[in-house]
């Protein structure tokens, strides 16, 4: 908190209070302190309290205290992590062993004593940059807000099994409610499928008994 103060000449001593009462309680360093200019940062005061403060000049001699002044600090708030989306869309079939498509959704915070870990349930990967993926990232913060903010987080589906996935990507940090982002996929392995070429060859024709015929050929292809 800082006092302001548009008057000259410079106030000479500053009290800082939190109960009004006859005999004041001082806040600690605070009490008659001597001020060079006409502002002074006031720290170490509790959110949403009501203090009172006066002030005295000093022009070659001391004045008496101003009136009495009531401020209220602002309210403390708890760090907040807020996400663009709280589920994802459906991934959808992918192969067992292979990457879905990526997808994403972009996280913002506010008042962060530390980083934000964001981490994904199994077979589900996060990213920074779509794409070095992992099982989790951090998102680093700087007085309180996330690093370049919003920060976009990628998701990809990489499945090491068949069946329905549903999953979450989860947003922790100190003091912060956990945020959650579903998401659901399926993984699957696909029937094999194999073509010929041709489904008849022509008449080999007569071919004496000992001996061998001309050759005929035809290809064949599989997938998955």
């Amino acid at each position: 908190m800082t006092i302001i103060l548009q008057r000259r000449p410079a106030i000479d001593n500053l009290s800082f209070t939190r109960n009004l009462t006859e005999v004041p309680s001082f806040v600690s360093g605070y009490d008659d302190l001597i001020v060079n200019g006409l502002s002074q940062t006031v720290s170490g005061l509790v959110g949403n309290t009501e203090y009172y403060y006066r002030v005295r000049a000093f022009d070659g001699t001391t004045s008496e205290n101003s009136n009495v002044i009531a401020v209220t600090t602002l309210p403390e708030t708890d760090p907040l992590i807020t996400i663009s989306e709280i589920a994802l869309p459906d991934f959808g079939e992918v192969i067992v062993g292979t990457d879905s498509s990526s997808q994403s959704f972009t996280v913002t915070a506010e008042n962060l004593t530390e980083g934000v870990l964001v981490s994904a349930s199994t077979d589900f990967f996060v990213s920074l940059d779509d794409s070095t993926y992992s099982s989790s990232v951090v998102l680093t913060q700087t007085a309180g807000v996330l690093d370049g903010e919003p920060v976009l987080v990628y998701v990809r589906f990489s499945p090491s099994s068949v069946g329905i996935n549903n999953g979450t990507i989860t947003l922790t940090s100190a003091g912060a409610d956990d945020k959650t982002v579903s998401v659901v996929a399926t993984g699957y392995i696909p029937t094999p499928e194999l073509t010929v070429s041709t489904n008849s060859l022509p008449d080999f024709g007569d071919v004496l008994v000992g001996e061998e015929s001309g050759s005929q050929s035809f290809t064949v292809s599989g997938s998955f």
